[in-house]
């Protein structure tokens, strides 16, 4: 870089590096930054992803600079770590081939070309206004004791609200991470160990994002494992702790510091862009950022019909069919009628975990079904007389209090239940109390169970229950995020049990509820529970009778309904509607062909059959032409966004392929290579240096890895393998074009099994 700066000198641009500024008697920080402020271009070299660079790189984007990535792409390594970085695909990048020459050549010919329009302008397009209590902190890959207690700690915070962490940090494209610290009023950011996996990559995207928060002058804090790794340029912003309660310690304190103001009101970059294109977003693709909006351009199924009727106990689907905007939507449509009372229960991942842990240390011989079936009832009743309570207190104003509802609020008071409190901390107490009591002398475990949790007194709230909620038609029971805690090191065994335990507490609540007394009639009591395929699968294996719970499972498999997906969301966008009828976006914004096919069946082929895919791929895509200033989105703006959705697809296959009892990671790396079409023979001799092959080669069909083509999804086995054979024409070619490396490629549409 230093060469390449000379020769930029040499041609008349005033060109600047880090080595020449006058740092001595100045902080590190405030000096770059102000240089980074005085220029028009950044080159930030970041072949070997230094955290330091990236940093400066981040805060120059956030700027409104113009941003060029250069990368030596004859070095295996830096390609390798520029495909595991992820979220820069749509920053600029100079190839430069380890020549100062080829950097400061292909430089002047770039900066020539007349474009007032930067990064950030496209990046920040859709942007929402920033929020007073919200704040940034992106997950780490993994949750070890420091993460989990940090991420437990600011769950239970309730005035806070955390952005950014419901994926790995990675996962999602840069734009919903620029949005997103650009709405927020704080950032903290976590650093790894260099001995944790994933490290390297992780701390780049955690240095980039937070040089991004550093430009739009938002507070920031990083926190660190102390092994002495600590970037020099942001050194003084970071704490470094050694054990969870220093580091919970100093996050309180920094928050409490944090000013009281939203702060500055000041935005970078126009939220606008001058470019033809009649929308600028599909929408985010994960339902729990679209709350609001979700209700423009919900597509009804017959599998949410079935939910909202209350036909349905287990809703299944795969990550990204739709189950936490099922449930959202489901929540919202029946709040519409006041005779429904609604009681969603999401619990988090740590409570989640709590629970089995609680199961593990209580649990003997015979009493865990009794313990898991236990607190499950303990939980639904409660949240039922909470969520009651606080249903008629809304109405108090019109109604007035009745005896019936002071009787119950008694009886909430008596199981020692405080109403202000979250279901987090609720349940927290109840395992407190489970793990530390002692038992009584001669004081069986059933006996200590249904006595730390106030069993006897169930029938009395039922009772109580059953009076208030004679004027309702209805009581819904939603649940959801029982995935969270459904990641890699857990008990999948102890958590199916739990789960299992839910199904069975489900049936008997109904049943209590639907028995009429002499003090009160039946209450219709509705429960729907919507769990991940891979996690339902897993049900199955522990299961006494798998065939007995009772489904929903919803597929994508008609392309007209998913393509209608994209399309009500663009009528919702672009708000432009004409005698009820929409304009055809196909025509409209997409060229008509790509490889030969129609661009919607292209799309349709390329993704996997789920909203949260042909979302994602469209974003990347509209985003692409809007960088390159298209007036419509072109093929070559498709296959470039390919690229970033690839990563996407397959990092969401590990993530549920965690509960399988194989190793997907090291069946992909196997099939680096293959040809086009194979036998599953051919798979078998492959896998078979990996642990449990053939259960991979089983479980793949499960997690939708490899598909029949006789229908989606169907497995099959090794004995008719001599007639079957197994094509894999994108996935072949992706694996290939990376000669047995794992990362980003082509879309990678998964094998078919003939």
């Amino acid at each position: 870089m230093r060469n390449s700066a000379g020769l930029l000198r040499a041609t008349g641009i005033a060109a600047t590096t880090w080595e020449d500024l006058d740092i001595e008697g100045r902080g590190l920080i405030p000096t770059i930054c102000s240089a980074i402020q005085d220029a028009d271009h950044v080159i930030a070299e970041v072949s070997d992803l230094n955290s330091n660079v990236l940093f400066e790189a981040g805060y120059a984007l956030a700027l409104g600079k113009r941003v060029w990535l250069a990368v030596d792409e004859t070095d295996a390594d830096a390609a390798r770590n520029w495909r595991d970085l992820g979220i820069l695909a749509t920053v600029g990048r100079l190839n430069y081939q380890g020549n100062s020459h080829s950097v400061a050549g292909r430089f002047a010919q770039a900066q020539a070309i007349d474009d007032d329009t930067t990064l950030i302008d496209s990046l920040l397009l859709n942007g929402k206004p920033r929020e007073p209590d919200a704040l940034f902190a992106p997950s780490t890959p993994f949750k070890f004791e420091a993460t989990s207690s940090l991420e437990k700690h600011l769950d239970r915070q309730g005035h806070i609200k955390i952005l950014g962490a419901a994926d790995d940090l990675g996962l999602a494209p840069l734009d919903f991470y620029v949005k997103e610290i650009y709405r927020s009023s704080a950032t903290l950011f976590h650093l790894m160990a260099r001995r944790r996996v994933k490290s390297t990559e992780h701390n780049a995207r955690v240095s980039f994002l937070a040089g991004i928060a550093h430009g739009f002058e938002l507070p920031i804090l990083l926190v660190a494992e102390k092994d002495g790794s600590i970037p020099l340029d942001y050194k003084d912003l970071t704490f470094e702790y050694s054990g969870s309660a220093q580091l919970i310690t100093r996050v309180d304190r920094w928050l409490s510091e944090l000013p009281k103001s939203p702060g500055s009101s000041r935005r970078l970059g126009r939220l606008a862009l001058d470019i033809e294109l009649p929308i600028r977003s599909f929408g985010e693709y994960v339902a729990e950022y679209e709350r609001v909006e979700l209700a423009n351009y919900f597509i009804s199924t017959s599998e949410f019909q079935a939910v909202l009727a209350g036909r349905t106990k287990v809703f299944v689907g795969r990550k990204g069919t739709g189950k936490t905007a099922t449930m959202t939507q489901t929540a919202e449509e029946l709040r519409r009628d006041r005779r429904i009372l609604v009681v969603p229960i999401k619990p988090s991942a740590y409570e989640l975990s709590g629970l089995a842990d609680a199961i593990r240390t209580l649990s003997t011989h015979g009493t865990s079904d009794y313990l898991v079936i236990s607190l499950w009832t303990y939980l639904l009743y409660t949240e039922i007389a909470l969520r009651m309570v606080s249903f008629s207190r809304e109405r108090v104003g019109f109604m007035g209090v009745s005896r019936e509802l002071e009787e119950l609020e008694a009886e909430i008071d008596e199981l020692g239940l405080d109403p202000s409190e979250d279901m987090a901390t609720r349940l927290e107490n109840v395992l407190n109390d489970l793990t530390r009591e002692a038992k009584r002398h001669g004081e069986g475990a059933t006996e200590f169970v249904s006595r730390q949790l106030r069993l006897h007194r169930v029938n009395r709230l039922r009772g109580l229950l059953g009076a208030n909620l004679k004027e309702f038609d209805r009581v819904a029971v939603l649940i959801d995020n029982l995935d969270k805690a459904w990641e890699k090191g857990a008990d999948f065994e102890t958590l199916s049990k739990f789960i299992l335990g839910l199904l069975v507490a489900i049936g008997q609540l109904e049943k209590d509820f639907a028995k009429p007394t002499q003090s009160h009639s039946s209450v219709n009591v509705t429960m729907a529970v919507f769990l991940r395929s891979d996690i339902y699968d897993s049900l199955k294996r522990f299961a006494r009778e798998p065939d007995k719970i009772g489904v929903a499972t919803v597929h994508w498999n008609d392309e007209e309904l998913l393509a209608r997906v994209l399309e009500e969301r663009y009528a919702a966008n672009k708000e432009r509607r004409r005698n009820g009828k929409v304009f055809d976006m196909w025509s409209e914004i997409f060229d008509p062909e790509v490889r030969g096919l129609r661009t919607r069946d292209y799309l349709m082929w390329k993704v996997l059959p789920r909203p949260r895919d042909l979302i994602y791929l469209a974003n990347e895509a509209l985003t692409t032409a809007i960088n390159r200033k298209h007036r419509r989105i072109t093929a070559s703006d498709i296959l470039f966004a390919e690229e970033q959705y690839s990563r996407f697809a397959v990092e969401a296959l590990l993530v549920e392929s965690e509960a399988e009892a194989f190793d997907l990671d090291a069946a992909l790396f196997r099939l680096a290579g293959l040809n086009a079409t194979f036998t599953e023979d051919d798979l078998l001799i492959l896998l078979a240096d990996v642990p449990r092959g053939d259960e991979a080669l089983s479980g793949s069909s499960r997690v939708r890895f490899l598909a029949s083509r006789r229908g989606r999804g169907s497995s099959c086995t090794s004995k008719d393998a001599q007639t079957r054979n197994v094509s894999s024409s994108s996935l072949a070619e992706w694996l290939n074009r990376h000669q047995g490396q794992f990362g980003l490629g082509s879309i990678p549409q998964f094998a078919t099994i003939s």
